[in-house]
């Protein structure tokens, strides 16, 4: 499914708060990732914008800097910051407007014979 300008779907919605209109999507692993994003969020936009921009930035930071093809230049710095700004939900706009919480998880190894249980 191609990027919708009209914004009539959830993933077009949270492609545009993230800025990845491009087609093909920018996401590693296809438009699927938005789909399970958004499925594992409650379909709450903003907070599936918040995840999916720490994964664009997560994988472009990995990425080299500057690629240039047939004369066009991309230099991914500039959206890793913007990504990281949604992310932290400083952007303003929807994916600013959600709040998290962040619960603590404690994980509780109960093998006694496992030596870094001890």
């Amino acid at each position: 499914m191609a990027f919708d300008p009209n914004l009539a779907d959830a993933i077009s919605r949270v492609r545009f708060l993230v800025g990845d209109m491009a087609d093909p999507t920018l996401m590693p692993g296809g438009e699927g990732v938005y789909t399970a994003l958004l499925q594992a969020n409650g379909t709450d936009e903003a907070l599936t914008a918040q995840a999916a921009a720490r994964g664009l930035a997560s994988y472009y930071a990995t990425q080299p800097d500057s690629v240039s093809s047939s004369g066009e230049s991309v230099s991914w710095s500039s959206r890793i910051a913007q990504w990281n700004r949604v992310a932290l939900g400083t952007a303003g706009g929807a994916a600013g407007t959600s709040s998290m919480t962040f619960v603590p998880v404690v994980y509780r190894v109960t093998d006694s014979t496992d030596e870094f249980s001890r």
